[in-house]
């Protein structure tokens, strides 16, 4: 299930495009090989964390709030880059800075990406995302 779900994040972030709000911070690129088209039938917030990270606990603990309140309007995707199987998406994404926290619209385009943690700007990307 686990390969199943990095598939998906790793053809949801591929086929993801930079917009103007996230071109300051970092552009996720389209990369050959990757899906032409991703069925998005509702926003993604893809979430990278360690449990050894301070800052991912204070997330883990308001995403458990957050996901009941958005469970029917957004779809939330946790990757541990701790496990060895994950390092690929990690290198590729995080800036080595954990968490990183991407926003995906239902159109599949990047929104927003997070450095770090920041319980009212995580907020307000949730609010904007679609």
């Amino acid at each position: 299930m686990l390969s199943g779900v990095l598939v998906m994040v790793w053809g949801l972030l591929m086929s993801s495009t930079a917009d103007t709000a996230m071109e300051s911070r970092r552009k996720i690129a389209f990369l050959p090989g990757s899906p032409a088209t991703v069925t998005y039938s509702r926003p993604k917030v893809i979430i990278f964390s360690a449990p050894s990270s301070t800052a991912c606990s204070y997330l883990e603990n308001n995403l458990r709030k957050t996901q009941h309140r958005y469970a029917r309007k957004v779809e939330f995707v946790v990757i541990d880059v701790s496990k060895p199987e994950n390092a690929p998406l990690a290198v590729q994404y995080t800036s080595g800075i954990i968490p990183t926290i991407v926003f995906i619209t239902s159109a599949g385009k990047v929104r927003n990406v997070l450095y770090g943690y920041n319980l009212s700007d995580f907020k307000v990307n949730l609010k904007q995302i679609d």
